[in-house]
């Protein structure tokens, strides 16, 4: 499970990485059941032509949410700022250096989204509702019994109010 393999492997060196990771693993988990499978059940028809709607729409409103929120947030410098890690066996420190220029040379690059309001599967809309419901969950797992003092030794309340602000 995600809070036995956190317990295992955290250090107390790089607790704050590990925390964003499993938050990460959390929304991975919230966005495959609630949106990801179902889409993939509902396809009728020509599977690859969907799959490939899906990916385009997907590299669309993700570049329409990074203009949105680009220069209030920041994100470059915060994502080039931080601190990456390497974790054994699953990811190392050069992966998520490159993850991080991938998204700067590629996701947010430049590209035409004028007609971002017709999306019929990755709408802003929808994409909106995924990110509230994911943060619920997140919340709802962080506060759940079994991950008692898994969060940076219990002070979930800042990390709960950080997750509310998304």
């Amino acid at each position: 499970s995600i809070s036995q393999y956190y317990m295992a492997n955290r250090r107390n060196d790089s607790t704050g990485f590990f925390e964003g990771y499993i938050i990460h693993l959390l929304s991975d988990v919230y966005c495959a059941i609630h949106f990801y499978e179902p889409f993939i059940k509902s396809i009728t028809g020509d599977i690859g032509k969907k799959k490939n709607q899906f990916k385009e729409e997907s590299y669309g409103v993700n570049y329409y949410f990074y203009k949105r929120y680009q220069k209030e947030k920041n994100l470059y410098q915060l994502l080039s700022t931080g601190k990456a890690e390497t974790m054994d066996g699953v990811i190392d420190k050069k992966t998520i250096e490159e993850r991080i220029s991938q998204l700067f040379e590629f996701e947010f690059k430049y590209r035409d989204i004028s007609n971002v309001d017709a999306y019929e599967i990755c709408t802003v809309g929808e994409m909106e509702k995924m990110v509230e419901g994911a943060c619920k969950f997140i919340i709802k797992e962080i506060e759940n019994k079994r991950y008692k003092n898994f969060f940076n030794n219990g002070e979930n309340e800042v990390l709960i109010l950080a997750i509310k602000c998304i």
